[in-house]
């Protein structure tokens, strides 16, 4: 009786939808309160640190990325392909191995600190870079030791380990604001909060690990070789690219610059990453099981049409009302942030549909073309910054590459989509549904902001819509699950 039920057309849909969307959801809930913990504090950073203070946190971080994202050889994600146990584990130590000789080889670059600072174009960064090794050991800790835990279907863990570093860095931060710290207490709490990740994430890692090994460490870094090979230095590029503006924008102009830039690439990029990050640790584990089973398709189309539903309206409407949030939200001193939101956010549109979607490169393992993908992209990327900021300065210079990288990003997408198998047709109508939903609400900004209304109520009016819209948004999506 209980076999009939389960084959069953009804029961079987209901079952493959929740094996993706109960992880995924738990995966946000622990995000949404680390972030709104974050987001509630943000007014209040902004008020107590200046735009040179961001500046500098912007440049520690975009360092601390760049180096933790080749420091892992990318064998953290290979994790998630073996079917046993065991060799998960054991490509997790070599992750973990490797992220720790990196990082002990970078102390080696702490006593040319004021050289690398001098570099950049800012020689007053040098104090902060001496914290980039231990920056770095703590995100690749922590990545690896998540996707162990994700791949074990620990997900309300990995939840609450989020929460756990929002409650740390938060105030962290805003007790050195309080003190008046300077940059250094947003790069403590930073830093403080990811070292918390890694204690709660490490904590069952290592209670739950694999004894035994079925075959050697050796063996397994080659048979998995072309995460080294391709994705570490793909990764690499795409992060470096991702992350040029803070060095250009330093170099070229000034640490202001570089910490509006930050501000606003952070308020944009959390929220993305809220929901985006979430599917893409789930979107991973079921790409690489429907590959097997045949169904890489149906589940490719339906996290591409839920992304575009959900990203649509938020985007157009910073790109609308950019400027008049930011005054609201942090401070008439950062409403050029907002300008800068304005232009970076369609890059941000096709990063949240597309970036998800990007770990088809390793479950189909095809990383020598995401490899020459992200050269390029890295090229053009620097291209248009430095051309538009030669051209137009700091606002030129990210015009140049929020293009660029909305293009790339489409680009990406559409060839994602072909490889799983997803109609023409079918990619063109994931945009059809969040368009007309998002047409009336958008053009009543734009009448808005016309008129010169004033910023508060641009920027509630806009909060408003944008709360209904993803209602609208939520119910669409289950209706056509």
């Amino acid at each position: 009786m209980k076999g009939w039920f389960q084959r069953l057309p009804a029961v079987r849909r209901l079952a493959r939808r929740s094996r993706f969307t109960v992880p995924v959801l738990t995966l946000i809930s622990g995000t949404v309160l680390a972030q709104g913990f974050a987001y509630a504090a943000r007014p209040f950073l902004t008020r107590l640190f200046t735009p040179e203070d961001f500046g500098f946190l912007t440049l520690y971080a975009a360092t601390v990325g760049v180096i933790a994202s080749a420091a892992t050889g990318r064998y953290e994600d290979a994790a998630m392909l073996p079917e046993s146990d065991e060799d998960a584990w054991s490509l997790v130590r070599i992750a973990l191995g490797l992220s720790l000789l990196v990082a002990l080889a970078s102390l080696g670059l702490v006593p040319f600190r004021d050289a690398i600072a001098n570099m950049l174009g800012n020689s007053e960064a040098a104090p902060f870079l001496a914290l980039v090794p231990f920056g770095v050991l703590a995100i690749c800790w922590g990545r690896t030791l998540e996707v162990w835990n994700t791949r074990r279907n620990q997900f309300r863990l990995v939840s609450g380990a989020r929460v756990s570093q929002s409650a740390v860095a938060v105030p962290t931060q805003l007790t050195s604001g309080v003190v008046g710290t300077g940059p250094i207490g947003l790069i403590a709490g930073q830093l403080g909060g990811t070292v918390t990740s890694v204690v709660v994430l490490g904590a069952s890692a290592f209670k739950h690990r694999v004894y035994g090994i079925r075959r050697p460490l050796r063996e397994l870094a080659d048979r998995y070789r072309r995460f080294p090979l391709f994705s570490m230095p793909s990764g690499f590029l795409n992060t470096f690219s991702m992350q040029l503006p803070a060095f250009v924008l330093l170099s070229m102009f000034s640490v202001e610059a570089a910490g509006l830039f930050g501000v606003a690439f952070s308020s944009l990029a959390a929220p993305m990453q809220l929901v985006g990050a979430s599917v893409a640790r789930v979107f991973f584990v079921r790409a690489a099981e429907a590959r097997r089973d045949g169904s890489l398709r149906q589940i490719t189309e339906s996290v591409g049409r839920r992304l575009a539903l959900f990203g649509v309206f938020p985007l157009a409407a910073m790109m609308i009302v950019g400027p008049a949030t930011f005054a609201v939200v942090f401070g008439e001193e950062w409403r050029d942030a907002g300008v800068y939101a304005q232009i970076l956010a369609p890059w941000m549109l096709m990063n949240f549909v597309g970036s998800p979607l990007s770990s088809l490169y390793d479950v189909m393992e095809r990383q020598a073309t995401e490899f020459s993908v992200n050269a390029l992209q890295f090229v053009f990327r620097f291209a248009g910054l430095v051309v538009g900021g030669l051209q137009g300065g700091p606002v030129g210079a990210l015009i140049g590459f929020s293009a660029v990288s909305a293009l790339s990003w489409l680009a990406q997408t559409i060839i994602l989509f072909r490889w799983a198998g997803v109609s023409g047709e079918a990619m063109l109508s994931l945009w059809i549904k969040p368009a007309l939903l998002s047409l009336a609400p958008a053009i009543l900004l734009v009448l808005l902001v016309q008129t010169g209304a004033a910023d508060l109520i641009q920027f509630g009016v806009a909060t408003g819509l944008v709360a209904l819209y993803l209602a609208a948004a939520y119910r669409l999506g289950r209706s056509s699950s």
